[in-house]
């Protein structure tokens, strides 16, 4: 058996398959763990580890934030929407007395999203990250007004769609 440094690519994959096949490798009776890293990026973090309030770690801050406050409004709205829909005259104007027509009008956001990820990345890839979020943000705007204003059940189901392309696109 040849001689080689720890995370050897090649000799690290050969004792996974052989633990596999159930070839004791270590020659000890048990299973041991291999952890396997690229040695480079390890050595490269060791030396140079980010100060919390760097200039490139101050600018991904607000960038995750944008990500975290669209996470927690789709929990928002799942939260909201199904508050609103057990409210009798919500029920009476869109006809969701029934928990089938409910669950309709709560899942239509998510065919929305569904929609909304085959344009999200291409958009990106066209305007750049900061335009498509733009884009995004006012097409979340069209949906939430749409579904502010709907009298109608055809309305919000169209509100639903539109708001749920565009949070998916943030």
């Amino acid at each position: 058996m040849e001689k080689s440094l720890p995370y050897d690519d090649k000799v690290v994959s050969r004792h996974i398959e052989e633990r596999e096949k159930g070839i004791d490798v270590e020659g000890h009776g048990h299973t041991v763990v291999v952890q396997t890293q690229d040695s480079r990026f390890a050595a490269i973090n060791a030396q140079n580890k980010p100060h919390p309030l760097s200039k490139g770690l101050l600018m991904l801050y607000p960038i995750l934030f944008v990500a975290f406050m669209n996470s927690a409004a789709n929990g928002f709205d799942g939260n909201t929407f199904g508050g609103v829909s057990s409210i009798p005259d919500f029920q009476a104007r869109f006809g969701t007395n029934v928990a089938a027509s409910d669950g309709f009008l709560a899942a239509i956001y998510i065919l929305g999203n569904v929609l909304g990820s085959f344009v999200a990345g291409p958009l990106a890839d066209i305007c750049g990250r900061k335009k498509g979020m733009f884009i995004a943000n006012i097409v979340v705007l069209i949906g939430s007004v749409v579904q502010a204003a709907a009298m109608q059940r055809r309305d919000m189901i169209a509100g639903r769609v539109v708001l749920g392309i565009g949070s998916v696109m943030l």
